[in-house]
């Protein structure tokens, strides 16, 4: 798969979350896979594994993060929302793993990881963003 500048990857407006801590994360998520693609982009080879192992850790990081704030919030659903967080650090190591057994990361890796970043951010919180606003700590 060819990279191009068509391949960057862009949070919809629908994103933002209304923290300032949370959206800064989810954007320095999306920079990362964004820093990829660009570095995918100069390079003829594969890129270098240990790009997703970043990428997979900094989301692992911002989900603790998150679920911390859901914790002081007193979010009635956070053993939900931290199971959807496993499954969502399962199914990227999982990508990790294939993308070993084929010696890198491709476009198609990087589109599944914003996928990932995608299914947390406009599913996944959007319980917790109306939580915030039912409970007037959000505006």
């Amino acid at each position: 798969m060819e990279f191009t500048a068509m391949s960057v990857f862009k949070l919809p407006a629908a994103a933002e979350f209304g923290l300032d801590a949370i959206d800064t994360e989810h954007r320095e998520i999306a920079d990362s896979i964004n820093a990829c693609v660009e570095m995918a982009a100069k390079v003829t080879t594969r890129l270098d594994l240990m790009l997703f192992h970043d990428l997979r850790q900094k989301m692992a990081d911002h989900f603790l993060h998150e679920e911390t704030i859901m914790q002081q919030a007193g979010f009635p659903w956070l053993s939900e929302h931290q199971a959807h967080h496993q499954k969502i650090l399962v199914r990227l190591a999982a990508l990790v793993t294939q993308c070993g057994d084929k010696g890198g990361i491709e476009l198609v890796d990087l589109a599944a990881m914003f996928e990932s970043l995608i299914d947390d951010v406009l599913r996944a919180d959007l319980a917790f963003k109306t939580f915030l606003y039912e409970k007037n700590l959000l505006r």
